[in-house]
């Protein structure tokens, strides 16, 4: 049947998925906040401001979906419409890192000032320097070509490895600290 939908209909498709799964990123980020909570103690400000950062990071890849759906809804929008929209959608995904730095600073001192049974303080680090690969996303919106372009070396490619290297490192060791904390 997609086959049929052309493609306006994939590119419909997928912006729907992207904006629907953007909501599942909240579990994982939640799981997170629960071992920081463990790492902290009653006093567990850093779980939050992580957990908090998460949801807005979920909008930030929520809105560009949206957009996108937009963007293909009407077939007589002006191509200057559809340009301006999109490189807001590109905005809201790649140079929309503050919320994503926020989280991963909030991680590493977390971790950092913990005695490393929950997280190894190697992560903690490490968040602090996949955060730094994140912050060339707030450029994107002064370069139209080159590296620092929302397509570029460093507008995409380094935001989009930071990102996804935090996914792996801290789910990876998410879940180990779950099965660590879990009796049998």
């Amino acid at each position: 049947m997609l086959h049929t939908f052309g493609d306006l209909g994939r590119v419909r498709v997928g912006a729907a998925m992207f904006f629907f799964g953007a909501a599942f990123f909240t579990a994982p980020c939640v799981a997170i906040s629960a071992q920081m909570r463990r790492i902290e103690g009653p006093d567990h400000v850093l779980s939050y401001v992580q957990m908090l950062s998460a949801a807005i990071g979920v909008l930030a890849i929520q809105i560009p979906g949206t957009l996108w759906l937009a963007i293909s809804y009407r077939h007589d929008v002006s191509p200057s419409v559809i340009v301006t929209l999109n490189d807001v959608s590109w905005f809201f995904l790649l140079g929309a890192v503050g919320s994503a730095v926020v989280q991963n600073l909030s991680i590493a001192i977390c971790v950092l000032g913990s005695d490393g049974k929950v997280y190894p303080r190697w992560l903690g680090y490490a968040n602090f320097w996949l955060a730094t690969g994140l912050m060339p996303g707030v450029l994107i919106p002064f370069f139209k070509h080159g590296a620092f372009a929302w397509n570029g070396l460093l507008g995409f490619w380094i935001v989009a490895l930071a990102f996804f290297a935090w996914v792996f490192l801290m789910w990876t060791y998410t879940v180990k600290a779950i099965n660590q904390a879990s009796p049998g």
